[in-house]
């Protein structure tokens, strides 16, 4: 019976292929509503620029990360955070970042740190494919160079972030790939120089400085590239390239004074300078300060992406997403300067005192007071002074 269900089940869908592929016009044939088509973005002014905007936001860069309709380049900052991949921070929900910490990092399997390669080259692609047909589109001369600018200060970031991450990185040109090419081909795994990479990178932020505006405007809109963006990150590159950690552990004279005057151009505009308001509010300012040079604000109608939600403490209804870590804490300085070394009887027996007054607006730790009240780092209940055989200081032990 259940054979004789099946043959007449097949040979439904025969029939019912043979009426679909009979027919004039295939019904199931129809234009997508939620794309828009190449030849739409290529006739209308309007579209090809709404193309160039979403290139800042449109290809996240981490497993998890907000949602904004606002333009700059998202950072996955509310979720696994780049530094639970290190000493630094542990995220407590893995997304991806675990796999580095068990040692079970392997080429076929690269967890989060892999994420960054494949989503800045599609960005890529896709800024070449811009580049490509932007002289189609019929925009007036000017408009059509700022987007120009704008392409090549996108591509240039996109490159930054590779090098940063994974040192040699493949240059792709203006090459725009297709479906059905030959994806064998050399070019595509030829991973170039470090120096090679950065000069390219370099020369693309030069040529996007040339067309940005000096600032932006209402009507240009926030988070878009402007010249002193596209000279910051060409200095913060160039230092980068003259890093020991680029140059194979030697230290170039020639680069770090590269790196000097590709910083004192974006200096010399005049437009930036450090915000004064203090370094606990530089977060908090809801207005554009002078220190902002190329930002991406909140959606503020997401509020449950918000950062504090994400890696605030539990008993104030945060996630107590990503952790930082004793080697982080550790790094601060105390307040004159001096490294902080739990050698040192007095900093071990009161490590939180007399700190680097940036690390208290960084770490919460037990007694730290935050929203009104200190912060609690053990569970309530029965508490007993024992000694920590690590460092030799006095802990709190709770019993429940």
């Amino acid at each position: 019976m259940k054979k004789a269900n099946i043959i007449r089940f097949l040979a439904l869908t025969v029939a019912t292929g043979a009426v679909l592929t009979g027919c004039e016009k295939d019904f199931l044939d129809v234009n997508p509503t939620s794309v828009v088509s190449d030849a739409a973005i290529l006739t209308d002014s309007t579209l090809f620029e709404a193309y160039v905007i979403n290139r800042y936001m449109g290809v996240k860069l981490t497993n998890k990360e907000g949602d904004s309709n606002q333009p700059g380049f998202g950072r996955g900052f509310e979720y696994g955070m780049w530094s639970s991949l290190t000493d630094e921070s542990i995220y407590n929900n893995d997304d991806d970042t675990w796999l580095i910490q068990q040692g079970a990092l392997a080429p076929e399997n690269t967890g989060i740190a892999g994420t960054f390669w494949a989503r800045s080259y599609r960005s890529i692609r896709e800024i070449n494919y811009a580049l490509a047909n932007i002289q189609q589109v019929g925009m007036s001369a000017d408009r059509t160079n700022r987007l120009i600018a704008e392409l090549k200060f996108q591509r240039a970031f996109r490159y930054l972030d590779l090098v940063r991450n994974y040192g040699k990185v493949v240059l792709m040109g203006d090459r725009v790939f297709e479906l059905g090419e030959n994806y064998a081909d050399p070019a595509l795994f030829d991973r170039r120089p470090i120096e090679e990479v950065i000069s390219y990178a370099a020369a693309q932020f030069d040529e996007a400085a040339a067309g940005l505006p000096a600032s932006n405007s209402s009507q240009y809109g926030e988070g878009r590239a402007t010249k002193g963006a596209a000279l910051a990150l060409k200095g913060r590159l160039l230092l980068y390239g003259a890093s020991p950690l680029y140059t194979g552990g030697s230290s170039d004279a020639q680069k770090w004074a590269a790196a000097a005057a590709a910083n004192k151009a974006v200096m010399d505009l005049g437009t930036y300078a450090l915000f004064q308001g203090g370094y606990d509010k530089l977060f908090t300012n809801e207005q554009s300060n002078s220190e902002y040079i190329f930002a991406r604000f909140y959606n503020l109608t997401g509020r449950h992406l918000a950062l504090e939600i994400a890696n605030g403490p539990n008993g104030y209804g945060g996630w107590g997403g990503n952790v930082p870590l004793q080697n982080l804490v550790d790094d601060y300085e105390m307040a004159d300067g001096t490294s902080f070394s739990w050698n040192n009887p007095t900093q071990a027996a009161a490590p939180y005192e007399n700190r680097d007054p940036r690390f208290y607006q960084t770490v919460l730790f037990n007694g730290a007071e935050y929203k009104d009240r200190s912060v609690e780092t053990f569970r309530p209940g029965e508490e007993t002074v024992q000694t920590d055989l690590t460092h030799g200081t006095q802990v709190r032990v709770v019993t429940i």
